[in-house]
């Protein structure tokens, strides 16, 4: 199972990139697609880009139970998709195509810009869900982490 899961940034020991982007997103500053069948995360991470990476998940205040969204209702062939999605943006990232954009996390609320050759968490992974879930077709990727658990709540609570 597929599962996008909330980091709440005001959460004690939280980077000083959670932090700025408190100023947008309050409180979840990250998101991760956690995959049960491998253990690993994909996400965009500061200072790198798109990566799968282990997580620890078991730490109640930086990872609220209330910002977790299994995808449940997916086909193992939707999940695939969702997967060869993410290994496609690790590729780019392989390739110094894509890094993270810490400009667009912050500024994409604020100021609408960004940088069109990098990603950051939210919208990497609204990019590999979106088709699967039908989103794409309403909403704009451009979207800061609290938007989207803001819509994966009302989409699939």
């Amino acid at each position: 199972m597929l599962t996008v899961k909330g980091y709440n940034g005001r959460s004690e020991g939280a980077k000083f990139v959670h932090k700025a982007i408190l100023l947008v997103s309050d409180p979840i500053t990250h998101v991760e697609l956690y995959d049960e069948s491998s253990g690993l995360s994909f996400s965009s991470e500061f200072g790198i880009g798109p990566r799968w990476k282990k997580i620890g998940y078991s730490h109640p205040d930086r990872w609220p139970e209330d910002y977790t969204f299994p995808l449940r209702d997916l086909t193992d062939e939707q999940e695939d998709r969702i997967r060869r999605k993410c290994d496609a943006w690790v590729s780019l990232r392989q390739a110094g195509l894509v890094g993270y954009d810490a400009r667009g996390a912050i500024g994409c609320t604020l100021t609408g810009s960004e940088n069109p050759a990098d990603v950051f968490c939210s919208e990497v992974v609204f990019d590999v869900i979106a088709d699967e879930l039908d989103l794409s077709k309403v909403l704009n990727h451009k979207l800061h982490p609290m938007k989207l658990v803001k819509i994966l709540k009302s989409v699939l609570k």
